[in-house]
């Protein structure tokens, strides 16, 4: 039996999208596009910390794509079919706008950084230079124990370097695992909204099918009470039929 037409009656006397929500044709395209553009910046910060004119541009770059994100955010007008659909929208908005608070925070603690680190570089180059001025007949390159010191300086600015790549290897890591975990409340978000779209259609079923047993009753009593009134009107024509023989013989 081809159910077609009620299952599409269904559909249109219903509140559920049979679309999906997230187009690519979305404003939300080209903002999570920018997205991917500022942590790719970010990334890069990383790799050039010690570069402060490099870090300046690119943290500069940074915040005038978070407030591109913010004013597309406010002009972003869309008309929603369903509730649904807005409360899908209104998550991603509101990822959108975390995200850009925390960029602002990492740019804040890049540049914060990346100065401090200028600054000791700076101050220790200098005390080395004041170092050397104020001793040098003593710190001579053939003197053996500052040769030792050269090498226990060089050996202690390996280890630092090592503990700052390993430190941005974590830092790295963990941001992964924070977008990791926002997708994957995006996805169950999802989810949540495909699953009550079914509950809605299955109650929307159960009552449809309801009025559809209660029209098919009423419509075998109708045929039934059709029937008596038949039988009747055929056995009154027979009988009117042999008593009318039997005056005839």
């Amino acid at each position: 039996m081809n159910r077609t037409r009620e299952y599409n009656k269904i559909v249109q006397t219903s509140n559920i999208p049979q679309r999906l929500i997230y187009k690519p044709d979305t404003p939300l395209n080209e903002l999570f596009i920018i997205d991917k553009r500022i942590k790719s910046n970010l990334s890069n910060i990383l790799k050039c910390k010690y570069e402060v004119f490099n870090v300046r541009n690119k943290i500069t770059d940074v915040q005038n794509m978070c407030q591109d994100i913010l004013n597309k955010l406010k002009d972003i007008s869309i008309t929603y079919t369903n509730p649904q659909e807005e409360d899908v929208y209104n998550t991603c908005f509101n990822i959108l706008k975390s995200r850009i608070n925390e960029y602002k925070l990492q740019t804040i603690f890049y540049l914060r950084k990346c100065e401090s680190d200028h600054n000791n570089k700076k101050q220790s180059y200098h005390k080395l230079v004041s170092t050397e001025t104020e001793n040098e007949p003593k710190n001579s390159i053939n003197n053996p124990s500052y040769i030792q010191q050269e090498i226990l300086q060089e050996e202690v600015n390996i280890r630092l370097r090592r503990q700052d790549s390993t430190q941005r290897e974590i830092s790295q890591q963990i941001s992964e695992i924070g977008n990791l975990m926002e997708e994957i409340g995006i996805h169950v978000s999802l989810q949540e909204e495909s699953f009550k779209r079914i509950d809605d259609l299955m109650k929307q079923s159960d009552k449809f099918l309801d009025s559809s047993l209660f029209i098919l009753k009423k419509g075998i009593e109708g045929v039934t009470s059709t029937r008596k009134s038949l039988i009747k009107f055929f056995m009154f024509w027979i009988i009117l039929a042999i008593i009318f023989w039997m005056f005839r013989r």
